[in-house]
């Protein structure tokens, strides 16, 4: 992430000038000057703006997702204006925060970001629960260290810019958060963390545990997981990601595919030396071990601990969430 660079009062004034006059022909050239300046929630922004991130992408869906269950219409005028508003939302906020000293360097909070969220999606007769993140930061607030807990897990997703894996594994953390929680019982390790169901599985004998702290979800609450996880489409972010690059010769590996929280051993025997070979592996839930081989290898370990060996090559290990070792 790009260190944060002032933003001067009267440049935002600009900004929002040039929003009322152009409307969403301003939308995406505004978000990637602050993207440029360091500001990580404008990268958020443009891809739902322009449709081109993959996670901009899925927020739209979600959206419509909520509103067909709803019986409601969201035409694309309707996607205009809450795209409008959202950077207005959003240029409003970082306006607040020059109003002392003229400029600001610091980027919003989740609950500057809620506040707008949820007057944008009221102006357009919609609610909070059209947005994506509603739900599993609420969860996260409730159940896993509070308000604390909720800026922490948001600064983490906000700075990814929302783009690359990066994001899509943030992403994913908060799946397997919902995941968790519409189970109904939630057991909490001594860093507040959620024990993975296929731990407990393995040694139920966890659950006896003095160091674990049992919670009882409440049924709205599993309710409201249920709903969520219903909109959101895990695998499609991935597919998508993957077939984003067809030029390149790629080797691309997933490992279980059936439901997050898998313990998965990947082992790439066959050492490709071409080094225009390019071998992905997603480890995905659970303690991964994956092995490299002698190619460029891209090894993503997703949300749980994970052992990541790159071998030999130009090698990218990404552990993701969770204590890892690369």
């Amino acid at each position: 992430m790009t260190n944060l660079q002032m933003l001067s009062k009267d440049r935002i004034d600009q900004l929002l000038a040039l929003l009322d006059a152009e409307k969403i022909n301003a939308t995406a050239a505004i978000y990637q000057e602050l993207s440029d300046l360091g500001y990580g929630y404008a990268g958020w922004g443009y891809g739902v703006a322009t449709g081109e991130t993959i996670t901009g992408q899925g927020a739209l869906l979600f959206m419509q997702s909520v509103a067909k269950k709803n019986g409601k219409t969201i035409d694309f005028q309707k996607v205009s204006d809450i795209r409008i508003d959202m950077l207005e939302g959003y240029l409003n906020e970082l306006l607040k925060k020059a109003e002392n000293t003229g400029f600001v360097n610091e980027d919003i909070t989740f609950q500057e970001t809620l506040a707008f969220h949820i007057q944008v999606f009221d102006k357009n007769g919609l609610d909070i629960s059209y947005w994506t993140l509603q739900t599993p930061m609420a969860f996260i607030d409730k159940y896993l260290g509070g308000k604390v807990a909720q800026e922490e897990a948001w600064a983490k997703i906000r700075n990814t810019e929302g783009t690359g894996l990066d994001a899509i594994f943030k992403s994913l953390g908060l799946v397997a958060i919902v995941e968790a929680i519409s189970r109904g019982i939630i057991y909490l390790d001594e860093n507040g963390e959620i024990v993975k169901k296929i731990d407990i599985d393995r040694n139920p004998e966890l659950i006896m545990s003095r160091n674990l702290t049992k919670i009882i979800i409440s049924q709205e609450d599993i309710l409201a997981a249920n709903e969520w996880s219903s909109n959101v489409s895990t695998w499609e972010l991935l597919c998508k990601l993957i077939n984003s690059d067809t030029d390149t010769d790629k080797n691309i590996i997933i490992g279980d595919q059936e439901s997050v929280g898998q313990d998965d051993n990947i082992i790439i025997v066959n050492p490709i030396t071409n080094s225009d070979r390019q071998n992905i592996v997603f480890g995905l839930g659970g303690k991964d071990h994956i092995y490299g081989a002698s190619a460029r290898d891209d090894l993503y370990g997703g949300s749980g601990s994970d052992d990541l060996y790159g071998k030999d090559g130009k090698d990218n290990l990404f552990g993701g969430i969770n204590d890892d070792k690369l």
